[in-house]
């Protein structure tokens, strides 16, 4: 790349002395006044315009090596600001082929914030086809984290109910055990801890369902549509208990897992009467209590369906579709009864293998299908 800079002439008058300096120009020993410029010396008739051939006093250019009047170089080169068509004297800026004097360049070239109108030298942003200054972006454009309220500035999360938020801020602050959201005053208004043990986020414990009464009333509810759906149980058989954590715990024994909120309990009886043996089935549903009631009822519909396949069927059915069947029928009753809560979401992202995986193998093969026909599949079927 052709550079040419404008640079003053520095005449330096000495004597010589012992040592002998050489004229780049001739070669002669130089016995009195030289110049030196650009570190080489010249006699000073000898410093001559290599477009001209005359001697250069006062200012000159350089072009490839070679120097210049500033008169003999700018119309032969041609070399004009691309903004201004103006002839360049001096220091210049060459950008993707053009070039420009600096005042130019930086007024006209260089790309402004679209949100100050200003230069933009150096660092910036770029959001589509608009740029900024980091500043800028950082107090005008970015979104803010939901919990802290600093802009959000790469990578970061969203939680189910569209909060997004730093990534940092999942090393402090506690999820709720219920909907799983990360507990903070912006986001939650903050949380609680119950007795048994769960951190609880003020959107949760505000709506919370408490006590046996109000649990048993959901039932009812859930029981009632669900049979409106086609899945028909005996509920004669079922007793509902409110539970709080230790008692969840208690009741699932060595099947108790991790924000498990609800469990059926099964016991079966042979009663023989003569030559006749019945079958006898109990069922105890502990249902976690505390938390709100579309979390609540999206547990009771998980466990009607467990009664409805100890009642229908007497298959020993794999994990995988029993646990998935059941969370399906939970997503199906969140969905017709316009349930649009994080207590959809956490069984659409549920992660585990067996009750999120099995829910997702269900879901594709009879989603927009009958219900019976998944009730026909599990009467016959062992897995999926």
């Amino acid at each position: 790349m052709k550079k040419i800079f404008l640079i003053c002439l520095f005449i330096f008058a000495g004597t010589v002395y012992a040592q002998q300096i050489e004229c780049t120009y001739c070669g002669g020993v130089i016995k009195s006044n030289y110049l030196i410029v650009e570190g080489k010396a010249y006699h000073p008739e000898h410093f001559l315009c290599a477009k001209c051939l005359k001697p250069i006093e006062g200012e000159y250019l350089i072009d490839s090596d070679k120097f210049y009047h500033p008169g003999c170089l700018s119309p032969d080169v041609n070399f004009v600001c691309d903004v201004c068509q103006k002839p360049i004297r001096g220091t210049y800026i060459s950008s993707n082929g053009k070039n420009y004097h600096e005042s130019c360049y930086h007024s006209h070239v260089l790309p402004k914030c679209a949100v100050c109108g200003k230069t933009i030298n150096g660092e910036f942003i770029q959001n589509g086809a608009k740029k900024y200054h980091k500043e800028c972006y950082s107090k005008s454009v970015a979104e803010k984290c939901a919990i802290c309220g600093e802009p959000l500035l790469g990578n970061y999360l969203i939680d189910a109910s569209n909060n997004k938020y730093h990534i940092e801020h999942e090393k402090t602050l506690k999820r709720c055990d219920n909907c799983n959201q990360p507990i903070s005053l912006r986001t939650t208004s903050g949380g609680v801890t119950y007795p048994d043990g769960r951190n609880i986020c003020m959107t949760c414990k505000n709506s919370a369902v408490n006590g046996y009464f109000s649990i048993k009333s959901l039932f009812n509810k859930v029981a009632r549509k669900l049979s409106e759906y086609g899945l028909n149980i005996d509920v004669s058989s079922i007793t509902i208990k409110a539970a709080d954590r230790n008692e969840l715990k208690s009741a699932a024994g060595k099947n108790y897992m991790q924000n498990m909120k609800g469990y059926c309990s099964t016991v079966v009886k042979e009663i023989t009467d003569g030559s006749k043996t019945i079958i006898e089935r109990k069922h105890t549903i502990f249902i976690l209590d505390g938390v709100p009631s579309d979390y609540i009822e999206s547990t009771i519909a998980h466990e009607i369906m467990h009664v409805w396949i100890s009642q229908n069927t007497n298959i020993d059915h794999s994990l995988e579709l029993e646990e998935g069947s059941c969370n399906y029928i939970s997503y199906i009753y969140l969905k017709n009864n316009r349930f649009n809560s994080s207590a959809l979401q956490l069984i659409l992202d549920d992660p585990d293998p067996i009750y999120g995986g099995g829910f997702r193998k269900v879901k594709s093969k009879f989603d927009l299908r009958p219900l019976a026909d998944l009730l026909n599949y599990l009467r016959e079927k062992r897995s999926i």
